[in-house]
């Protein structure tokens, strides 16, 4: 299949006239450029800032500690599976040559182009529907705030978008199933989803039971676990029990001390939002919440009056349905997690869109999207705002080599300071290791005095030369108790220009106290 393809309508569509097609195919191509422009804006910045988000240097740090031999659950603290470690590991290595900061800077080039991928692989998916289902969905795919904010940094969500809806064309031929080559090839695709984030069993589940009810179940469920079982197995193997834990008890029992409003979560999820998580303002709130009703009401009342009839329809609600009642369900739900319901939402409502409707009446459609999602979007994405602006006063007092622990990693990756030897304590993930100390607590003041908590910091500083703490709106480091007590008695403070503070060892060296 190729973009091409897009070209040619089926006679569901309505588009009997060959001349008919071609403007189809420049709209999706312009709608991928429009994506990639976006997502790759902030890029004019340099790659001094590389990270926008927390867990962007997590999975890159983590990725640099593999190329240098560590195994994630084994050797350090890792929450998530190992998909996106692999992924990032030809990153890692440019790292050896380029630096840190220059391979976030690669990373981020990657995610962005992974991220507006998704724009014409669904239109592979509703090509056959015609123009204005085609051209509405790739508005959306390719304007949706989260998923531009998502490919700001390395974060998952692009690569799990990526991933399902390449699975949804390869499983299905127009509204029907594909043959079982393609549909082997399609749970691969969704196994490797599951490689990088637990979330995707989700739409894989709603796949094998589509193909389930057509008796062709064996070929995807075969394909999902050998695209899941490559990547995993290794590492599972490797450390079963710490794997167990970090990746699948850590996250199911995760709990947080208030859970996120509901209505914020819909009004990412069935909207669209600010990129880079920033808070709307009153305006911008009402329309939000506006388009997330007016979404509501057009996804959910065609579907009530008339039910899915197809295996692609079947797909596409019971995938929307499962995911969004998964977003809903626990306590705690970031900005970019609504990415991942994006494509099933589209297809759920690009596939009530009248098949026959011509190229006017698609311009048209399309035209409404594009401008209601740019008025949201594009002043928000120039506006620019950097977490670590204090990589260079890092950099100046950080001597290159020194082990460095950070509770922030992207700093650390912004300055070039990363150290993954084997003497260095492999802090890469103080959330997630929080979350694995304490079964699955996010970290509160609380949880910051739980004697497993005190114990995994005063270890890291016991064999740190330099200390970064940033604060964040969770908290993740002590400020109290025996081990903010031994960095004030084996450290000082360096003046720090930007936000964080820095301390420098003057007790007993690193690993002997």
């Amino acid at each position: 299949m190729s973009l091409v393809a897009v070209a040619r309508p089926t006679r569901r569509s309505g588009a009997s006239r060959p001349g008919r097609a071609f403007p189809l195919v420049t709209v999706v191509a312009a709608l991928t450029v429009l994506a990639v422009a976006l997502r790759l804006f902030r890029l004019n910045y340099g790659y001094a800032h590389p990270v926008a988000e927390y867990d962007g240097g997590v999975y890159l740090s983590s990725a640099l500690a593999f190329v240098d031999g560590r195994l994630p659950y084994r050797d350090y603290v890792f929450v998530q599976p190992p998909g996106i470690v692999l992924l990032l590991s030809p990153v890692a290595l440019l790292a050896k040559a380029a630096g840190t900061a220059q391979a976030m800077g690669l990373a981020k080039i990657l995610v962005g182009l992974v991220g507006a991928a998704a724009v014409p692989v669904g239109a592979l998916v509703l090509r056959h529907r015609g123009p204005a289902a085609t051209t509405l969905g790739c508005a959306v795919l390719a304007l949706q705030g989260d998923a531009i904010a998502s490919a700001w940094t390395p974060l998952l969500e692009p690569w799990l978008v990526l991933c399902c809806l390449g699975a949804a064309a390869l499983a299905f031929t127009g509204d029907e199933l594909a043959g079982s080559r393609r549909l082997l090839f399609a749970g691969v695709l969704l196994g490797l989803a599951c490689s990088i984030k637990i979330w995707a069993v989700a739409p894989a589940v709603v796949l094998v039971v589509v193909a389930l009810a057509a008796r062709r179940g064996r070929a995807p469920l075969a394909g999902l676990l050998l695209g899941a079982g490559v990547p995993l197995l290794p590492f599972a193997l490797a450390s079963p029990g710490a794997f167990w834990h970090q990746v699948v008890v850590a996250q199911v029992t995760r709990s947080a001390p208030t859970r996120t409003p509901t209505a914020f979560r819909l009004v990412h999820m069935f909207a669209t939002s600010t990129p880079n998580g920033e808070q709307p303002d009153p305006l911008e709130w009402a329309l939000l919440v506006t388009v997330a009703l007016l979404v509501l009401v057009l996804l959910v009342v065609p579907w009530l009056r008339r039910p899915p009839r197809s295996p692609l329809e079947w797909f596409a609600v019971g995938a929307a349905v499962l995911v969004v009642a998964m977003l809903l369900t626990p306590d705690t739900f970031y900005w970019h997690y609504a990415t991942f319901s994006t494509p099933f939402l589209v297809l759920a409502g690009a596939l009530r869109l009248p098949p026959r409707w011509g190229r006017r009446p698609a311009v048209a459609v399309a035209s409404v999207a594009v401008l209601v999602l740019a008025v949201l979007v594009v002043p928000r994405s120039v506006r620019s705002t950097h977490p670590y602006d204090n990589h260079r006063a890092l950099q100046a007092a950080i001597p290159k080599g020194a082990c460095v622990v950070s509770s922030t990693p992207g700093a650390t990756i912004a300055a070039d300071r990363v150290s993954t030897r084997g003497s260095c304590p492999p802090l890469f993930d103080p959330f997630g290791q929080i979350l694995a100390a304490t079964g699955g607590q996010a970290p509160s003041e609380a949880q910051l005095r739980r004697p497993a908590v005190i114990r995994l910091w005063l270890a890291a500083y016991r064999r740190a030369d330099f200390v970064y703490l940033q604060p964040r709106a969770t908290p993740q480091f002590p400020t109290d108790g025996p081990a903010q007590a031994y960095l004030d008695r084996n450290f000082r403070r360096l003046p720090l220009t930007g936000p964080g503070q820095l301390y420098e060892r003057v007790g007993p060296d690193a690993g002997s106290a």
